[in-house]
């Protein structure tokens, strides 16, 4: 009898392709035995499943035998049709440990279940596979009233999840156009891939040099601070690299196998490495090469199909957008530096200098001179001959040598100089030019100052020769020698270097503001920062005249109260402690024989540091002790047998690293930024000073955020 001719239950009828294939497939052979004699209930679910355009599965008997409808064709994909008349555990077996205790329940106890966007990696299509959906177990009586199978109603939701989860990493991305510098971008980027553990296991950003050679890593997702494995630079030459190099070269998404070169990535949302990166070229709009290459894991269980490419190529088109308007942006407000010099706005500005401004052609001969150079000078410029007249006679050779150097190498021209007054006195000066071109890089013009420097010279000569005095002495001396040393080094740091940097910062804003003639609020603006500098310039100048007067070493020592010290100084610094509410506790304080000023300029340092560096209410605890030098740590030449008083400040200020704990007392060393903290990194010294003055020690310990202590050491 042919199949045209057999004749099938009413059960059975229509279904498409599935219902012609169970009307076909030979029952006989597996445990529903002939369609005839099936029980009703399953039946009943056959034509319910067959009729329906939904995805149904139903499994029958202890093996819960599979039939399935046209519609769960696709959940099946690489397993249909042998899937038919199979039983489930077979069908299934790769996600048969997830499902077996739902089917259980409903076999076992006739109990339902409903799971909605149940996550499955399903083995359909040759590979593991990341899925989601939406499906019922119901058990369905047999003649006996005891559950004989289940139909299962499906409903896909992998489509719609995948979707979710992309547009939720787009819109992380939309704040890249608020970003302000490129590295800003790249960890906003990677932070928001960090998110899509899904889809990115893990991410790196290599930002790549203009020529192409190499790649630097500016941000990462996935990867521990710590990571070993993470190479923070790429050879792009190195044979090894030759996939991301490619991706550069032909700037355009490259795949790549891992090769079991790394073992330890992360996985991301997932329980096994990535098996497969790509490399996507973050594009320039202007140049050859890519500004980065953005190197994805990829999710193990997600085919790279045209979606994901094209998902991973639109996130890079993001971040090079990004980017792209922040360079765009950049070039803007550089042109806008770019405007038409104004002589009469320079002019003005110098007015407000304390320093000796001028200005030549580029053979040297003087155009112009600010009021102040004509104030201390009574000269007008005219010409060359403006110099020879104010210049001490023992410096003109070394003024002469210095500009002609410059005029013949257009470099800078520094010199230290003794330039008269009107009144006929000598004062020395720190003179500085730069050579001003234009854009064919030749000079136009000489600009410059001369700065007075005379208490600081006076007072670095007599150090110089307190050096001479001191190298005949013995070895005691010797040290105190190489102590005066380091601070004519500091003296003429701040001389050459400190001085120098606010001339460069006012320099800098006079050609703004000859620029920017048309703006008012930016001239405002940099008039404000020229009075700034001028004002840094006298703050340090004022704190080299307080560090050169403290006493020497054989001032006269008296009995002196050390808690009338104390007392004198938080009265000095009433107000201050008020407005930051700050706690000053100490126990009582001996009385010993010392300089009562300098005592009471090292409790005002001390006390000065412990409220400035704090960011809450500050709290100083003073205590002290009576010990002997052999007590004192590190200190190997105090006299074990000299008693000596103890004095520790502690407070609970910003603290610092004690990597700096020796670098703290160096003249005019900070750590921290002007805008951040005041002062000039004198204090210290200062305190260091006194107490090698009174033959003491002083030693520093602290950790960042936890405070700093000092301890001082007195002989008694």
């Amino acid at each position: 009898m042919t199949t045209a001719e057999k004749i099938f239950p009413g059960f059975l009828t229509g279904g498409g392709e599935m219902g012609e294939r169970i009307r076909n497939f030979d029952w006989s052979k597996t445990s529903l035995g002939n369609p005839g004699q099936w029980p009703q209930g399953l039946k009943t679910c056959v034509r319910i499943m067959l009729s329906s355009p939904q995805p149904i599965w139903i499994g029958w008997g202890t093996d819960l035998t599979k039939l399935y409808n046209d519609a769960y064709i696709d959940i099946v994909r690489g397993k249909h049709p042998q899937a038919l008349g199979q039983p489930s555990s077979v069908v299934w077996k790769d996600i048969w440990k997830d499902i077996e205790p739902l089917l259980s329940k409903a076999m076992l106890k006739d109990e339902g279940t409903y799971v909605e966007s149940q996550l499955l990696i399903m083995e359909r299509s040759g590979f593991p596979e990341e899925t989601y959906y939406t499906f019922s177990y119901t058990p369905v009586l047999g003649d006996d009233g005891k559950p004989a199978g289940i139909i299962c109603y499906n409903t896909a939701d992998t489509e719609r999840i995948i979707n979710e989860r992309s547009l939720k990493t787009l819109q992380q991305l939309d704040t890249l156009v608020h970003k302000k510098n490129e590295q800003e971008i790249y960890e906003a980027a990677a932070k928001a891939l960090a998110f899509n553990k899904q889809d990115f296991p893990f991410a790196i950003i290599y930002k790549i040099t203009n020529d192409g050679s190499s790649a630097e890593m500016v941000a990462a997702a996935g990867f521990r601070k710590d990571e070993t494995e993470l190479p923070t630079t790429v050879d792009l030459q190195d044979p090894a690299r030759k996939n991301i190099a490619r991706a550069v070269a032909e700037n355009r998404i490259v795949e790549s196998t891992n090769n079991g070169r790394w073992k330890n990535i992360p996985k991301g949302a997932w329980d096994v490495i990535p098996h497969q990166f790509v490399h996507v070229p973050v594009k320039s709009a202007n140049k050859k090469f890519p500004l980065a290459i953005l190197t994805i894991g990829l999710n193990p269980y997600r085919k790279f199909d045209d979606a994901y490419r094209n998902f991973v190529q639109l996130i890079a088109d993001q971040v090079s957008l990004g980017i792209n308007n922040v360079l765009a942006y950049e070039e803007e407000v550089m042109a806008r530096k770019k405007i038409e010099e104004s002589e009469q706005r320079f002019r003005t500005l110098t007015e407000t200098l304390p320093q000796l401004v001028w200005v030549t052609d580029a053979k040297g001969r003087q155009q112009f001179a600010s009021g102040r150079w004509i104030q201390y000078t009574g000269i007008t410029p005219s010409g060359e001959d403006s110099w020879s007249a104010i210049v001490h006679e023992e410096d003109v050779q070394n003024i002469f040598n210095a500009w002609t150097l410059a005029l013949e190498t257009g470099k800078n021209y520094t010199v230290d100089v003794r330039l008269k007054s009107k009144k006929g006195e000598y004062r020395w000066h720190y003179g500085h030019g730069e050579p001003i071109r234009n854009e064919a890089a030749e000079i136009t013009n000489w600009m410059g100052s001369f700065t007075d420097i005379h208490d600081q010279k006076l007072f670095a000569e007599k150090l110089e020769l307190l050096v001479q005095q001191r190298t005949a002495e013995l070895s005691e001396k010797n040290i105190a020698l190489e102590r005066s040393n380091k601070e004519l080094e500091s003296f003429t740091y701040v001389a050459s270097h400190d001085l120098q940097e606010p001339l460069r910062k006012i320099q800098t804003f006079i050609g703004l503001i000859e620029k920017s003639s048309g703006d008012k609020d930016a001239v405002k603006k940099y008039y404000q920062k020229i009075d700034a500098s001028a004002n840094r310039m006298s703050e340090l100048i004022r704190s080299v005249l307080t560090f050169s007067r403290i006493s020497k070493e054989d001032e006269e020592l008296m009995e002196t109260d050390l808690n009338k010290i104390l007392e004198g100084v938080k009265n000095d610094y009433e107000l201050r402690i008020g407005e930051k509410k700050a706690k000053i506790k100490s126990g009582k304080l001996p009385t010993i024989k010392a300089n009562p000023l300098q005592m009471n300029q090292l409790f005002s340092n001390l006390i000065s540091n412990s409220l400035k560096f704090s960011k809450e209410k500050p709290e100083i605890k003073i205590s002290s002790q009576i010990i002997s030098g052999d007590k004192i740590p590190g200190q190997h030449g105090a006299d074990p047998q000299q008693k000596f008083v103890q004095l520790t400040f502690a407070d609970n200020g910003i603290g610092f690293d004690q990597s700096f704990n020796e670098k703290i007392f160096t003249l005019f060393q900070r750590l921290h930024a002007k805008h951040e903290y005041s002062g000039t990194g004198i204090g210290l010294s200062i305190v260091k000073k006194i107490i090698e003055l009174h033959k003491g020690f002083i030693a520093a310990e602290s950790k960042p955020g936890k405070g700093a202590v000092f301890t001082v050491w007195l002989p008694v």
